[in-house]
């Protein structure tokens, strides 16, 4: 009787095992720092019943002390669906994101529980900085992640604020998967004049992309000079505006003991190349003057 009983509940067990059921095959994340506390929170979440059929899965995403969806019941069946939930934007979550979720058997979340509650946790293409930068005539934009999971590439996309449509202007291939920060950089060597519009939109191996916020540059011509680039090797670039392309300028190069260690002398253009003397690497003072124009500004001699 009791080889009966054992042979039935392996029967059973084996049946429940087999059951058509919803389940989750993928949760995606795109977290979007805000910088002021916040953060805007993108999900994904691919579902499929596991042998066809009107199944359906029981969701909650939330991270420590905020909860994005509770108790969602999401139908399922032979094809793959992808559900994409936000944008959040709320205090930045302390913790990791995660999905908790079960399988059930019929498509209200009803009927048997044939997948138990478990979690799904995966690593976010998570944007951890975005900000763009004027050296002289060019834009250059940086930003960072803080991971990454199935991330192919970045598209840098630029508007004139004229109308909404942005513009591609290149791709920077990203990392696929990866646990550590990672930096890019993009440069945009032709600016509108006035002001600039970019962002990226960040697409994944299998197509889906995510954009991140807006950042911005204003290129409208202003009386000032421009000292660039400031992370330096070999050569610096002095930028006039043209009214003063007559004047005599100078350029001196200071430690940040403020002793004198260059001084160049030129007249007769609206833009310079300087060659700069034998440095030791680290960071010096660079001060330009022509008529009333001055300008001062740190550069990093590498």
């Amino acid at each position: 009787m009791k080889s009966l009983i054992t042979i039935l509940s392996l029967l059973l067990g084996f049946t429940a095992m087999a059951q058509n059921c919803g389940q989750v095959t993928n949760f995606t994340k795109n977290i979007v720092n805000n910088g002021n506390g916040t953060s805007t929170y993108n999900f994904s979440v691919t579902i499929q019943a596991t042998s066809g059929g009107s199944k359906s899965v029981l969701l909650t995403i939330a991270c420590p002390g905020t909860t994005f969806i509770s108790n969602q019941c999401e139908a399922s069946n032979s094809t793959t669906r992808t559900v994409n939930y936000g944008p959040f934007t709320v205090n930045s979550c302390t913790g990791d994101v995660e999905l908790t979720w079960s399988g059930h058997s019929n498509a209200v979340c009803g009927g048997t529980t044939c997948n138990p509650l478990q979690a799904f946790s995966s690593l976010p293409v998570e944007l951890s900085s975005f900000r763009a930068i004027k050296e002289a005539t060019q834009a250059v934009l940086v930003w960072e992640t803080a991971s990454e999971l199935n991330n192919d590439k970045f598209i840098i996309e630029r508007s004139s604020g004229n109308d909404a449509k942005f513009q591609s202007l290149g791709e920077v291939a990203g990392k696929g998967t990866t646990h550590e920060a990672q930096q890019y950089h993009f440069v945009d060597e032709t600016p509108v004049e006035g002001v600039n519009y970019y962002r990226l939109r960040q697409i994944d191996l299998d197509g889906n992309f995510e954009y991140s916020d807006i950042t911005t540059l204003d290129f409208r011509n202003q009386d000032d000079i421009a000292i660039f680039p400031t992370i330096v090797s070999e050569v610096l670039k002095v930028k006039l505006p043209k009214a003063y392309s007559t004047e005599k300028t100078m350029v001196s190069i200071y430690n940040l003991q403020g002793a004198v260690l260059f001084e160049q002398y030129q007249i007769g253009s609206d833009a310079y190349e300087v060659l700069l003397p034998e440095l030791q690497a680290g960071q010096y003072i660079v001060l330009a003057t022509c008529g009333p124009l001055t300008k001062r500004t740190m550069i990093q001699k590498f």
